[in-house]
């Protein structure tokens, strides 16, 4: 069964973020009718929030071994870089963004 490489992009306070990114992973592995003749592998590489260079040495290496897409990074000044190298090999990149929700007094 080929096995195909997602990485996770995760800055230290990421947590979550991380959890759910293992979580769909294995949901799609345990169930065979999504992707039945292919099993995900999770890589998962922490890096800082500001250090945009670091982001694309990761990267870079990412795409070496063969990654098929890239989640994250949250942070706009790394994920800026990821995106353009991403763009420029041709290679998914998936970005969620946190949205603040704001509960106040008339909304």
């Amino acid at each position: 069964m080929p096995v195909v490489l997602y990485s996770g992009l995760f800055h230290p306070d990421d947590d979550h973020q991380e959890i759910a990114f293992r979580y769909a992973v294995e949901k799609i592995n345990s169930d065979r009718t999504i992707l039945p003749r292919s099993k995900l592998l999770a890589q998962i590489e922490r890096i800082s929030p500001q250090d945009s260079f670091l982001a694309s040495k990761r990267v870079c290496h990412l795409l070496g071994v063969g990654v098929a897409a890239i989640f994250g990074p949250q942070s706009s000044h790394t994920a800026s870089h990821v995106q353009s190298i991403c763009d420029t090999m041709e290679v998914s990149y998936i970005l969620l963004y946190k949205q603040h929700l704001c509960c106040g007094q008339g909304k």
